[in-house]
This record gives structure tokens, C-alpha cells and sequence, in this order.
């Protein structure tokens, strides 16, 4: 753990307040400098509100976001984490904005913009990261969901405005400086009123989480803190002046508590993604099947929160004379397949209902490491059993 003085404050208290929240008075906040590319606020999401239309939204690499949230110290119930069964659903209240749903809804069409909207997105590989698919799961002792900051390629520039606070950033593997001054990557750091934060352009990987002891204190839409750019629902995508308000501090023994070692992986060179396939499989070629199962893709630009879009392979030809299939459910994790051929392997921010067939489903587990492949990335898709029917 590090520790750094921080710089005047004068003038940090300027700018809005994130959407909906309340005036940062009295506690600690930060202002945002510089938002970067894509910041937006993620905690676990939105559970059980599929059946409104609603997404789950959330962090959408799991790992990196409970690992920055033990090393600093929190648990459920600081400034995040689902709050339960909606009560608005029982009593049959307003939801708030419903997203567009409509049939064959997929990334690069408006949600906060794609990967590829970046300036120098890498094409290729990534120095100094593994050859295989990355662990899904994280050994963290607690189960921390308190809100943080989800950076897309990083540029993020905070100042902290009302207290001192620690920090610890992960994820994508990024150069982080407090008042200019280097400090540790994937470990807490104590950071004075007025310093200024500054996360750099990731090494390798595309998204890095900074998490604060007591959490972002934004309120709760639909039982979650999480912004849904699909939806529009939760706070607005960080811009330059957004005030951040705070939950209140740890305490100084609670500081990563369960952490016994960074449970992360390097973000892949080669990103491996097991298939379940079903349920519309038998809408397709065989020969196109048999195609996907052996070929390689790439990650599109065109990528976002929506969805993990796949291009440079065989394109996935449906059979002749099935016209056109009803709107159905949509899950995380489903391979849909629009009429260029091309899949597209849903996110956290994914439609609840579409109208292209899904030829397979990707599990959860895998999603972390889509989270972190950067355009250009090598894609497998493994199947789990015969796509052929």
C-alpha cells in the first residue's frame, strides 16, 4: 500500500452532478478531470427485471471489479450492490426509460459508442499477456459490489474533492499516477484531498476498474447503480466536470480483507470461448457449422458493452426457406447471428428480446476475458457438443 500527498483543491468543487444523484454535501467526492474515451459507473447489475425489458448491465469483466473492490476494503452494501427483488415490479411502478428492443438489435448501433472509436486501437496481440482463455472466477474471501468506475482504454483523469480515500485499480493492465507520481497497479493506495488521479492507456486489455473505499454513491435505479447505456437507465457517461460523490470511508483494518493474491489472468492474445450450442442451431448449414467450430474470427471495433462482435471468419449461412423468426429472450452470453453471418456473442448491456437466431451461448464464465479482447484479437468459439443436427 502507498500513500501520496495530495495538490490543491481550488476549484475541484465545479461541474454537474452525476445523473439523478444529489449534491455532493457534506463527504468526499471526486470531479472528473478527463472522462476518457467510455467511463461509466458499474456495479453487479440488474437482477431479476429481464421480464421488463430491462438489461442486467454491470462490470462486464467480474473479476477485475470484485478484485478492485476487496483491495479496498468493500462489501456488499457500500455504495452498490443489487438491492433485491424490485419493489417497483410488485407494486407495479414505473420502471424509468425502456430500451429499444426492437428485433436484431447488435453493437455498433449508437450504446455509447464501439472499441474501435478509440484513437491507435491495437490490432493485434498483447505484449506480455497469456496465450489462452483467462479464469472467470476470483477468490476474494467476500463478496464486494459497491459501485466503481468501469474506463474503456483508459484517458480517465479524476480529482478527489472532500477527504483523503484509498483506490486500487484493475483490469486491464494500466500505468496509474497520482499527482504525476507513478503508484501500484492492482494494490490500494492512500490518496490525499486535492490529489489528482490519472489512469493512463491500457498495455494489454481494454477495460481497468477504479474502485474507492465506501464506493460511488450515485443512486439506485431498479436496484442497481450500474449505467445501461442500451437502456438509459442509471447514471450518464462520465464527462469533464461530473462530480462523483462518495460512500462513507473504511476503516483502515478492512483494507483487503479475503485478498490472498490477485485472482486475475492477463487479458488474452488467443481469446477462447466455449459454446453450448442451441437453441437455433438447426437454422444454419451444416456446412457453415462445421465451419465455426474449426476457423478462427477477430474482434470487430464495431464491440461495445452491447456485444462481443466477431468478423474475419466463415459466415454463418442460414438453410433456405425458413423466412423470418419471432422476436424471443434473449440471455448473457448468447451467439447471435445477424444476416451478414457474422456472430455476435452478447454483453451486459445486451437486448432482452431479439429477432435473429441464436445458434449458441457462450457461459458466463468466459465473458470476462471478451471483456478485456481488444479489436483485432483472435477468437475461437469451442463447442461443448456436435453443432451439426
Amino acid at each position: 500500500m502507498t500513500e501520496h500527498q495530495g495538490g490543491s483543491a481550488s476549484g475541484s468543487a465545479s461541474g454537474s452532478v452525476a445523473s439523478g444523484s444529489v449534491a455532493p454535501v457534506p463527504g468526499r467526492w471526486f470531479v472528473v478531470v478527463r472522462p476518457g474515451p467510455l467511463t461509466t459507473i458499474q456495479d453487479t447489475g440488474r437482477r431479476g427485471v429481464a421480464a421488463l425489458g430491462v438489461p442486467r448491465a454491470g462490470a462486464l469483466d467480474g473479476p477485475a471489479f470484485r478484485w478492485a473492490n476487496t483491495l479496498v476494503g468493500n462489501r456488499d452494501g457500500d455504495a452498490g450492490g443489487h438491492a433485491g427483488v424490485v419493489a417497483a415490479q410488485a407494486a407495479g411502478g414505473r420502471t424509468g426509460d425502456s430500451p429499444d428492443t426492437a428485433a436484431g438489435s447488435h453493437p455498433g448501433s449508437g450504446a455509447g459508442g464501439s472499441l474501435g472509436d478509440s484513437p491507435d486501437t491495437a490490432a493485434g496481440g498483447h505484449p506480455g499477456s497469456g496465450a489462452g482463455g483467462r479464469a472467470g472466477g476470483g477468490r476474494t474471501g467476500i463478496a464486494p459490489g459497491a459501485a466503481v468506475l468501469e474506463a474503456t482504454f483508459g484517458g480517465l483523469a479524476l480529482r478527489l474533492v472532500g477527504g483523503a480515500a484509498w483506490i486500487a485499480v484493475t483490469g486491464a493492465p494500466t500505468p496509474v499516477h497520482v499527482d504525476g507520481r507513478a503508484v501500484a497497479f492492482s494494490a490500494p493506495v492512500r490518496v490525499r484531498e486535492g490529489a489528482l488521479v490519472e489512469i493512463g492507456r491500457p498495455v494489454a486489455g481494454v477495460r481497468c476498474y477504479l474502485a474507492v473505499d465506501g464506493g460511488f454513491a450515485v443512486p439506485r435505479v431498479l436496484g442497481s447503480r450500474s449505467t445501461d447505456l442500451l437502456a438509459g437507465l442509471g447514471p450518464d457517461q462520465l464527462h469533464a466536470g461530473t462530480r462523483l460523490p462518495l460512500g462513507p470511508p473504511r476503516r483502515l483494518d478492512s483494507l483487503g480483507q479475503g485478498a490472498d493474491g490477485s485472482p486475475l489472468a492477463a487479458p488474452p492474445r488467443e481469446l477462447l470461448l466455449r459454446l453450448t450450442p442451441g437453441p437455433r442451431r438447426d437454422w444454419f448449414e451444416p456446412e457453415s457449422l462445421a465451419a465455426l467450430a474449426r476457423t478462427p474470427y477477430r474482434v470487430s471495433p464495431a464491440s461495445n458493452r452491447i456485444g462481443l462482435r466477431l468478423t474475419d471468419g466463415p459466415p454463418l449461412r442460414r438453410l433456405a426457406g425458413l423466412g423470418e423468426l419471432p422476436s424471443e429472450g434473449m440471455v448473457l452470453g448468447a451467439v447471435q447471428v445477424p444476416p451478414d453471418g457474422m456472430p455476435v456473442v452478447f454483453l451486459a448491456d445486451h437486448p432482452t428480446t431479439g429477432g435473429y437466431p441464436v445458434v449458441g451461448v457462450v457461459p458466463e464464465a468466459d465473458l470476462a476475458a471478451a471483456a478485456q479482447a481488444a479489436p483485432g484479437t483472435p477468437v475461437r468459439l469451442l463447442p461443448t457438443a456436435r453443432l451439426e443436427p
